[in-house]
């Protein structure tokens, strides 16, 4: 009779838990999605309308300090804690950092592959360094982040997303998946970007700028959306729902991205979610970052040719 007590007791916080966590991550990453396809968002980029990006914050605000006085949601608060630094940075730093004459005035007069690598560094910088300072304290470390080499060649565990009925090196599984993802991401991108291909010298021209700003883009993506929500919620909701929820606020976050959209909705959750389970198996940082990067650079360069 106890035993039952006991694990039922334990069951219902893990759904409270679950729950919040996932009413959080839809909040932060749906609102503005509904306000576009009802025709009311800002089309240009997740932070277009202020009184929704203060709810946000006031909202996260709220529920961090709900997790000091109510002890059931107590194991989200570093979770909770890293998106209120990423939106505080969003909201008041950046603009505060960036919106001025004399920033505004350097970019638009420099060339396009420095304007690239710059925009990057204005977007991700930030962010990531406020997340990073959330880590204070908490005893999570680069091996709890993933930000270690692991076991590249760990075995994949079985899953119908990887079509796998049996465990498989990563190594195998990354060079099997790699000549699919770069024909949906060259076919998706020419889509939506439309690069002019005669232009494709640009590219080159422009290819250390891209690769750079690749690097930083993946790097920090791969750190706000991968590494600190499997760290945070991995030892409170277990791997899988963490790797799931990492996806959902990934393929969430890049509605307006590139892919964006609905395609880019979905094509980004997988990502995410391949992503995730390959930092979780092998341990590491390799697969993850490799892969995002790649995309990256396709899209930079295909940026390049429509510049």
């Amino acid at each position: 009779m106890n035993t039952i007590q006991s694990s039922t007791q334990e069951r219902a916080p893990r759904a409270e838990l679950t729950a919040l966590a996932w009413g959080t991550i839809l909040f932060v990453s749906a609102p503005q999605i509904l306000l576009a396809l009802l025709g009311r968002g800002v089309p240009e980029g997740p932070l277009g309308l202020d009184w929704l990006e203060w709810a946000r914050v006031v909202v996260l605000a709220g529920l961090w300090a709900v997790t000091w006085v109510w002890p059931t949601v107590k194991p989200l608060r570093g979770f909770l804690l890293a998106l209120l630094a990423f939106w505080v940075g969003a909201l008041l730093i950046q603009p505060f950092v960036f919106d001025r004459a004399a920033w505004s005035n350097w970019m638009q007069q420099a060339s396009w592959g420095i304007w690239l690598v710059a925009d990057r560094l204005e977007e991700r910088l930030i962010l990531v360094a406020l997340m990073a300072l959330t880590l204070i304290g908490s005893g999570i470390g680069r091996r709890e982040l993933f930000l270690v080499r692991g076991n590249p060649s760990a075995p994949a565990q079985p899953s119908r997303l990887h079509l796998l009925k049996e465990s498989t090196p990563w190594n195998r599984v990354a060079r099997g998946w790699l000549p699919y993802y770069v024909a949906i991401a060259v076919i998706v991108l020419g889509i939506q970007i439309r690069p002019d291909l005669s232009q494709i010298s640009r590219a080159l021209i422009f290819l250390p700028a891209v690769v750079i700003a690749a690097a930083i883009n993946a790097f920090a993506e791969e750190f706000m959306f991968r590494s600190m929500v499997l760290a945070r919620l991995g030892p409170v909701l277990g791997p899988r729902q963490a790797i799931w929820m990492a996806a959902g606020l990934f393929g969430l976050m890049h509605y307006f991205g590139w892919p964006g959209g609905p395609i880019g909705v979905l094509l980004n959750v997988y990502l995410g979610w391949w992503a995730a389970k390959s930092m979780i198996e092998t341990r590491g940082f390799v697969w993850a970052f490799s892969l995002h990067f790649l995309g990256d650079v396709i899209i930079y360069a295909f940026l390049a040719m429509s510049a």
